[in-house]
């Protein structure tokens, strides 16, 4: 949008819950900053998910590892098998 407008338009930014008046240059300038620092956030954020999702994995591997090696069929409560009350 900033663009569109000419460079000699009398433009404000807000400051708080002031609007403070700026120009072209400055506001240009201060959208960059903005745009840059969330690239940045971004680019952090997809970094934490990796890390956060290669740690569900492992979790996830370990638990299969955990239920797997319990007793099989029957060796946990709830589990497949024979429940309470089988050969009543």
């Amino acid at each position: 949008e900033l663009e569109n407008i000419d460079e000699e338009t009398t433009m404000y930014r807000e400051v708080g819950g002031l609007l403070v008046r700026t120009d072209y240059e400055a506001a240009s300038e201060n959208l960059q900053e903005k745009v840059e620092s969330l690239e940045l956030r971004v680019e952090n954020l997809d970094r934490q998910e990796n890390r956060v999702r290669e740690k569900f994995e492992s979790l996830q591997e370990e638990l299969q590892d955990m239920l797997g090696g319990a007793g099989g069929a029957g060796g946990m409560p709830g589990g497949p098998g024979p429940g309470p009350g089988a050969g009543d």
